[in-house]
């Protein structure tokens, strides 16, 4: 969303924000990249909160690590909890972080069938359309400099 919380491409919080709104649910949960509460966003994610609040609700937030929850992959994304202020008791925590004691090898199949593996010539089109983009990037970053 924009900083004057006009819709965005990925302002899709608005149209959430209208069904909460509707609805009134006593719970909304949101989660979001962590960078939505770094400096560059500080201002739309004040807006989120504010509309929150606005529409009754009293928000909790945190950045949780998925490997802190027995998720074998380190992904940081802020969850926004929103109780409706006539119910809140105000005690809502986030909960402790657990030990990770799966590797993402525990997770995968040991024998996936080979309708699942990438052919080889597919493999070396990807590759090729990556290293296409990098130099692409490339040139761009030459040219403001």
């Amino acid at each position: 969303m924009n900083e004057d919380g006009t819709k965005t491409r990925s302002g899709l919080f608005f149209d959430a924000l209208r069904i909460i709104e509707h609805t009134q649910p006593k719970v909304a949960i949101a989660e979001n990249v962590k960078n939505l509460t770094g400096k560059k966003f500080k201002e739309q994610f004040r807006v989120v909160l504010n509309s929150l609040e606005d529409a009754g609700y009293n928000n909790y937030w945190k950045i949780l690590n998925a490997k802190d929850y027995e998720m074998p992959q380190n992904r940081e994304r802020v969850f926004i909890v929103s109780i409706r202020k006539d119910i809140d008791s105000g005690i809502f925590i986030f909960p402790e972080s657990v030990p990770l004691v799966k590797r993402l090898k525990d997770l995968l199949e040991s024998d996936a069938h080979e309708k699942y593996y990438v052919k080889d010539m597919k493999k070396v089109k990807v590759l090729a359309q990556q290293l296409k983009n990098r130099e692409s990037l490339k040139e761009d970053d030459d040219i403001e400099s």
